[in-house]
């Protein structure tokens, strides 16, 4: 019985030895035109097919991996979200709720119907605005009610076609800071 398990054991590892790798390591070689001399041309070289097999959609500006890769994954949760819609759910359920909601904002006549009713008073909240400390105190509480705030940086392109960015403003400055800016341009 030893001697049997023992040249199994021999077997199976001299089989696991011998075994060619697997050439991967995160590199797809079918994406890459191997046509094409590295030196000649690298990014053809290095991702030639993948740019034959995954084309650039006309709406978007520019297409890479991972535009690729989101792309993929708003078409795969609309789906999901679709599919939670379109059943019937337990009452309560995350899915209940996901698919109310999918539904009430697919809902184009009550949309269209109610117009910018259902605005009319976060646009009275933010014409009342008159002073810095207002614009603070509302974004406080916008920020604890939304996804977005004022106090939330972001990048955004300078000019369309540029590599250059400019970081979104996101200090508000006081009122002496503004009227000293502008008297400084001023006399500029």
């Amino acid at each position: 019985m030893k001697a049997k398990l023992l040249t199994i054991c021999t077997l199976l590892l001299a089989a696991g030895c011998t075994r060619t790798p697997v050439k991967n390591a995160g590199i797809n070689y079918a994406y890459m035109d191997t046509t094409v001399r590295a030196g000649d041309d690298f990014a053809r070289y290095a991702t030639g097919h993948w740019a034959e097999l995954n084309p650039q959609p006309k709406e978007y500006p520019m297409w890479g991996t991972v535009g690729k890769v989101q792309d993929d994954n708003i078409k795969a949760l609309a789906a999901l979200i679709q599919d939670i819609a379109a059943g019937e759910n337990k009452k309560g359920s995350i899915e209940q709720k996901i698919g109310d909601l999918y539904n009430m904002m697919m809902d184009s006549v009550r949309l269209n119907s109610e117009g910018a009713a259902p605005l009319r008073a976060h646009i009275a909240e933010i014409d009342a605005i008159q002073t810095r400390e207002d614009l603070l105190a509302h974004c406080a509480r916008e920020s604890t009610t939304t996804f977005s705030s004022a106090s939330t940086s972001a990048l955004t392109r300078k000019t369309p076609g540029t590599t250059s960015y400019a970081s979104a403003r996101t200090d508000f400055p006081s009122e002496t800071e503004t009227t000293t800016s502008a008297t400084t341009r001023r006399t500029q």
